[in-house]
């Protein structure tokens, strides 16, 4: 498994906990890496998809 960068070089950190902590049941998602990450409603949930086979 290749290294990957980190992911707070890609994803703001501060933007993401802006946009989880609005109130409402909130979803993040986004692709990275050959993955795809989907974060919310609640701050624990967290779910990862590999969309790329290679990975």
């Amino acid at each position: 498994m290749a290294d990957l960068p980190p992911l707070y070089e890609v994803v703001d950190p501060e933007a993401l906990a802006a946009v989880l902590e609005s109130g409402g049941n909130v979803l993040v998602g986004f692709e990275y890496e050959g993955y795809r990450v989907v974060i919310g409603p609640g701050p624990d949930d967290v779910a990862v998809e590999v969309i790329d086979e290679n990975r």
